[in-house]
Order: structure tokens, then C-alpha cells, then sequence
């Protein structure tokens, strides 16, 4: 996987080295000649000598190419007018190459961010790139960062997609009172499109206090007896985790009979509390007529949906319920056994090795009822059936 990257990084990087002349690999021995000779077949009889070369010679040949790309350099190409989405796409697999493998310093990347003339191309990577690498910079630097994202959020022309992925960047970037504003006034706002962004900043924000604004934003929503949107639910229990489990049970009793009952379960289930296992058991509604074994046969296509949801909800839960099949709490460990009884009757687990492991070590337990040890059997031999029809779909 690490060599197919590194191809990638050095492909991405070709169409941006123009011809000038040609050269053979022999006359540029210096790798920091590359980007001012700027000859294509140079570079590619280069690729060709590293074939052979170990993983660490490869990254060692690649970072030496990028270090010869400065701040400027950088600059010139993130200046220079699109040619097409071609050229777009070189452009940002550059930009990853150059921060994956020779990054440029926050300050560095701040005045990146804050030049307009920049094209969004640029711009989206840089984003995206410190949206998975934030650790990498001290709290002061990640500052300097939020601060320049944020201004570039406010001053750029670019679709509001692209705007509101800027203002996520800085919001995961830093805690500041001017962030955690927007995030209140986003929340708070006249249209679900602009509530939805607040709490998507919210749910990305490294803030501590981001948690109790979200908490704010839903009991709002209790107090005025309405229920909030799906994805609202989502990123609340996503969120919040175990803290939110209360204030989101409440929108689940209140849409009981109601279209929007699996949206707030789903909700609740994000959590990942232990609470909602039975939450999802009942949902069954199979407490008086034993559990029905329902597949993805079932003609009713809006039973079938249910069921599929049900199922998705059990696999989410699974990092709680293979703890509690390891665990001391007995009355856990039935509803654990119970819950995956029934989605095991509906497809793989989402954790097919871990979930195998803890049926096996129950099932090898001296204090194992025997009926346990027949629903851990059986559901292992369902979810190996399952295993076994996925792999031939795979084929």
C-alpha cells in the first residue's frame, strides 16, 4: 500500500515537469535538479532506477525530490491558471506528495491560505491534508492555522461546500471564542442548511466547550417539543457518545408510532451506550412471538428496510457488545448474546474476527450456561454462512 502511495505521489507529479530539452537520467545525478531542469524523461528513467530499491530508499529518493520544491515554488504552481480537471487533479496529488513527504511550516501554509490568487485546488488540499494531520503542529501553530482558514472561509468565492469544509478545518484546528461564535450562531440559525453546518463544525471542533453548545442546541429542541432532523440526531450521538444518551431517549419516546422512530434509535445507538442494546432488542417487537428468522428475502420492501436498519444498528454497537461478552455483568452479557442472535440472522458483522473470538472465548467459559453455549454455536455458524456468501459475491 505504502509503494502504490509513493506512485502515485511521483505519477501525480510528472505532468507538472514540462519538457525543456531532453536529458538522460546520467546528466542529472542530483535529485534537487529536477524541479529547475524540469525534464520529464529525466524523472522518469529516475522511477525506473528506484524500482528495486527498498521502501526506505524509495521515500528517502522521494523526500529529497520535494525538499527541492520551496515555499515559492509551491506558490507558482498553486498561481498558475487550471488547464482543465486534469490539471487539477496533478496539482493536488502534488500538494499531498509535498506535505506527506517535505511539509511546509504553519506560517508557511497560512500565507498559502490567505492569498486569493491561489486556486481552490490548492486550497482544498492543504485543507484536507491538516484536517488528518493536526497533531503534527504545537497549539500555537494550530492557531495560526484556525485563524487562516477561518479568514479564508470568510473571503474566498468558492461553492459553499467547499466554504463550509474550510470553516470544519478550523474549527478542528483550535479553540477560539470567535470559532465557538459561529458555531452557536450556525446552530442557532433560520435554516436547517445553516443549523446543520453549525453542528458539523460542532462535531469536528477540538473545543471542549463545543460538547455542552451541542447539548444546548438538542435541548432546545426538547424544550420546544420538536424533533430535530436525522442527521442533527446523528451528530448529536456521534458526538456527545454515552453523555448525550438521555436528552436523545427523550426523542425517542417521543416518536414512538411515528416515521421518525428509527432516526432518533439511530441517534441513540451512535452513542455506542450499552443502554441502547435493548433499545434496538425491542425494536424487534419479537418479545411475544420469539425471534424471527427474517432475511434478505423478505418480499415487503419496507420491512426489509427495517430489518436492514436494525441490523446496521447492531453492527455499530459491536465495540460495546464484545466487551460485554468478556465481561463479569451477566445480564450484559444475554442481552449481548440476544442482540447479536438477531442481527447475526441478517448479515456479516462489521467485526467478524473480534466477534468470533468473543463467542469462542464465552462458549469455552466454565460458567457458560449451556443454552448460552448453543446461541454463541449458532451464531457463529450464521455469521460463517454469511462470511462464505460474501466471498463468493467477491470473486
Amino acid at each position: 500500500m505504502k509503494r502504490f502511495l509513493f506512485v502515485q505521489c511521483l505519477l501525480a507529479v510528472w505532468s507538472l515537469i514540462l519538457f525543456q530539452g531532453r536529458v538522460t537520467a546520467e546528466e542529472v545525478t542530483d535529485l534537487t535538479q529536477i524541479p529547475t531542469s524540469k525534464i520529464y524523461s529525466a524523472w522518469q528513467d529516475s522511477l525506473e532506477k528506484w524500482a528495486d530499491l527498498s521502501t526506505s530508499d524509495q521515500d528517502a529518493q522521494t523526500r529529497a525530490f520535494f525538499d527541492a520544491f520551496k515555499t515559492a515554488d509551491v506558490m507558482d504552481r498553486c498561481t498558475r491558471e487550471s488547464e482543465g480537471k486534469q490539471d487539477d487533479a496533478d496539482l493536488g496529488g502534488f500538494i499531498n506528495g509535498k506535505m506527506q513527504y517535505s511539509p511546509l511550516t504553519a506560517r508557511e501554509l497560512a500565507a498559502i491560505l490567505a492569498d486569493l490568487q491561489v486556486r481552490m485546488t490548492c486550497h482544498k488540499a492543504i485543507t484536507q491534508y491538516l484536517a488528518e494531520h493536526k497533531e503534527a503542529y504545537t497549539p500555537e501553530e494550530r492557531d495560526i492555522l484556525a485563524t487562516a482558514l477561518l479568514e479564508l472561509s470568510d473571503t474566498c468565492e468558492y461553492p459553499i461546500s467547499i466554504r463550509n469544509q474550510i470553516e470544519g478545518g478550523a474549527a478542528s484546528m483550535a479553540p477560539q471564542d470567535e470559532i465557538l461564535e459561529r458555531m452557536k450562531s450556525y446552530a442557532e440559525g433560520p435554516t436547517d442548511e445553516i443549523r446543520f453546518q453549525g453542528l458539523m463544525m460542532i462535531s469536528l471542533s477540538c473545543d471542549p466547550r463545543a460538547a455542552d453548545l451541542l447539548r444546548s442546541v438538542m435541548e432546545g429542541y426538547r424544550v420546544r417539543k420538536e424533533v430535530p432532523p436525522a442527521r442533527f440526531l446523528n451528530i448529536a450521538g456521534a458526538t456527545l457518545g454515552p453523555g448525550g444518551y438521555d436528552i436523545l431517549l427523550h426523542f425517542l419516546e417521543q416518536t414512538i408510532n411515528t416515521p421518525q422512530f428509527m432516526d432518533a434509535l439511530l441517534g441513540l445507538v451512535l452513542t455506542r451506550d450499552f443502554r441502547a442494546v435493548d433499545q434496538v432488542i425491542q425494536a424487534y417487537f419479537d418479545g411475544t412471538t420469539g425471534i424471527r428468522d427474517q432475511t434478505s428475502r423478505i418480499e415487503d420492501q419496507a420491512l426489509r428496510s427495517y430489518y436492514f436498519k436494525l441490523w446496521h444498528m447492531g453492527r455499530t454497537l459491536e465495540p460495546v457488545l464484545i466487551p460485554a461478552l468478556a465481561g463479569e455483568d451477566p445480564e450484559r452479557r444475554v442481552e449481548a448474546l440476544e442482540l447479536l442472535d438477531r442481527s447475526s440472522r441478517y448479515g456479516v458483522a462489521a467485526n467478524a474476527a473480534e466477534v468470533f473470538q468473543a463467542l469462542q472465548q464465552l462458549i469455552e467459559r466454565p460458567d457458560a450456561s449451556s443454552s448460552q453455549v448453543l446461541q454463541c454455536q449458532q451464531i457463529i455458524e450464521r455469521l460463517q454462512a454469511w462470511e462464505a456468501e460474501k466471498a463468493l459475491r467477491n470473486k
